[in-house]
């Protein structure tokens, strides 16, 4: 659909009605279908499901995850044969399903956070004892844990000497 200024939408009064008034009572029809078909399933279901669109017989649902699809998918007959006992599903053919899709969550930033001078001193004392070639690799990770404290922390320490092999 082309996008049109919200002053042509309002202003083509030549027709019965404007697009405008068109899309809006489309909307509160498609609004009252959704009313419809959640008032046919289960509480759970019923909250997961939207009318996307209803034309020539065959009926489009939203759902909100592949599982509520599933579960929906096995009462699709059951619900079809409800459906076309309204006035408003009379044609009532099929009924396909689409999934939502949903943006990508962001995860929370994580909190940046700094050692205490008495921490990062314990962890160089720690990385002193672990000169064995065997905890080397956990030296190292104590080493770069410690430099997540302040830079004045550093000062006046010197890393354990490296690994005797």
């Amino acid at each position: 659909m082309k996008a049109r200024k919200i002053e042509d939408l309002l202003a083509q009064r030549h027709q019965r009605f404007t697009p405008l008034q068109r899309l809006i009572r489309h909307s509160a029809h498609q609004s009252w279908q959704t009313t419809t078909v959640r008032a046919l399933l289960a509480p759970d279901l019923a909250s997961a499901v939207d009318v996307v669109n209803y034309r020539e017989g065959k009926l489009t649902l939203s759902v909100v995850n592949a599982s509520l699809a599933t579960r929906l998918r096995y009462l699709l007959p059951e619900l079809t044969a409800s459906l076309a006992t309204l006035a408003d599903f009379g044609d009532l053919e099929t009924i396909r399903l689409v999934v939502r899709h949903s943006p990508p969550q962001q995860s929370p930033e994580l909190e940046s956070r700094e050692l205490s001078p008495a921490a990062a001193e314990r962890l160089a004392e720690l990385a002193a004892t672990l000169r064995s070639p065997e905890y080397a690799s956990l030296q190292q990770a104590v080493l770069r844990l410690r430099e997540h404290s302040p830079s004045e922390a550093h000062d006046g320490h010197t890393d354990p000497p490296p690994n005797d092999a």
